[in-house]
């Protein structure tokens, strides 16, 4: 962050949400066999806050995909079969937000430099 804001460079931090926080039922049996003490404590975003917490403090730009996944995921599967990683439709997801996202600063960097 520090090297970027230096040379003048936007740094954006991409928090990326794992299954289990996606996945209600994977998280359902997990929190059972795993944590079942915890039935009523689990707050599947907690890690994104804890995060977003110190990005904020630090003035550092994030995108977090947890709720676009939990809102497409409840249509959807995002992530291949007994794997963490995104299936092709998760990957094209991310890469559309992401996209989004960053043509937002593209279009502002254009505004105020081609004036």
């Amino acid at each position: 962050h520090e090297i970027c804001s230096k040379n003048g460079i936007e740094f954006v931090v991409v928090i990326i949400p794992d299954e289990v926080q996606i996945n209600y039922d994977l998280q359902t049996e997990i929190r059972k066999t795993i944590y079942p003490i915890y039935q009523n404590k689990w707050n599947a975003t907690y890690p994104n806050d804890k995060l977003k917490e110190k990005f904020n403090s630090l003035g550092i730009n994030y995108i977090d995909l947890y709720k676009y996944f939990a809102d497409a995921s409840k249509h959807d599967q995002y992530y291949r079969l007994r794997d963490t990683h995104w299936n092709i439709a998760g990957n094209q997801l991310a890469a559309n937000i992401i996209q989004n996202h960053i043509r937002k600063y593209v279009q502002n960097i254009a505004k105020y430099k081609f004036k």
